[in-house]
């Protein structure tokens, strides 16, 4: 729905506030009625440009299907658009920032959505709670995602990630993904482009998941480990008693780690695996790592 730049118009359905340069839209109004169900956001008010939208902005209009976003914007807000339970299509400009999390988080009729390129971070729980997504197209310039980003998604099987580019997943970004099968969810924690894995950065990682000998199996195969805290990862395996794991990651330990681990698994009573740690660097060195840890453990 086109409206004309007239300021009255404007201003029975958004509420602006001035800034430095430029309006920011602080609310809109929501007429308390269906009949409008698309809103493009307008250039200017007032002949100045229209720069922001504050959080909360369209917080909770649930009558808007369509939201299309100029090109002069380049905030928004956290939760501005949180709770648009009838919201399926959203047009976003190229050079949009998301200042804040929540963003589209309940927006339950979201299917697919194409991140422009503007967007470096995906901020906590921007897409969370969104039953009907099912795709999400990821820009060039994206190099964090966090925590629960796409949590709670469960109609989520798609994730297009972008080439050459290295991205730093937190811990739960996506928690409850269901439809995710383990390589699509590996490669969203890996991927062939060295993308992060979470393990040393968040504690509540869903380490059921990560765990699984085919996941851990792929994150081997992509030598993924590079980056990541590698103690966090052999203490979560000897903590859980996961000792059948060990061997999957054998090319990963060395005499440094073997130390490290053995203080965590004194401290955490294993002494078994405490005193094998120890001797790792005795060891009869013309057998393979993973060899010497199949043997100690009977595996």
């Amino acid at each position: 729905m086109n409206y004309e730049q007239d300021n009255l118009a404007l201003a029975k359905l958004f509420e602006f506030t001035r800034t430095d340069d430029a309006f920011e839209l602080k609310r809109y109004l929501q007429p308390d009625n269906s009949a409008i169900t698309e809103i493009e956001i307008p250039l200017a008010f007032r002949f100045v440009r229209v720069g922001s939208i504050a959080p909360k902005a369209f917080k909770d209009a649930i009558y808007l299907k369509s939201v299309t976003i100029p090109e002069t914007v380049r905030r928004v807000g956290g939760r501005a658009f949180e709770g648009c339970t009838s919201l399926e299509n959203i047009v976003l400009p190229a050079s949009l920032k998301i200042t804040d999390g929540g963003l589209f988080s309940r927006c339950n009729s979201l299917r697919r959505v194409e991140l422009p390129e503007g967007v470096d971070i995906i901020r906590p729980n921007t897409f969370s709670q969104c039953p009907e997504l099912e795709e999400i197209v990821l820009p060039k310039a994206v190099c964090i995602i966090h925590d629960g980003a796409f949590s709670d998604c469960p109609k989520l099987r798609s994730i297009i990630f972008p080439e050459d580019n290295t991205i730093t997943l937190l811990g739960t970004a996506f928690k409850n993904c269901p439809l995710l099968s383990p390589d699509v969810m590996m490669y969203s924690l890996i991927g062939s482009n060295d993308i992060r894995l979470p393990f040393a950065y968040n504690a509540h990682f869903d380490w059921d998941t990560a765990l699984r000998q085919d996941v851990f199996e792929l994150a081997l195969q992509y030598n993924s480990f590079k980056h990541v805290g590698k103690s966090m990862i052999f203490t979560s395996i000897i903590d859980r008693n996961l000792i059948e794991l060990l061997p999957l990651a054998a090319g990963m330990l060395d005499n440094s780690l073997s130390e490290i681990l053995a203080d965590y698994s004194a401290a955490h009573g294993k002494t078994e695996i405490t005193a094998w740690l120890l001797n790792f660097k005795n060891d009869d060195s013309e057998k393979s790592i993973a060899e010497k840890i199949s043997e100690r453990f009977e595996l």
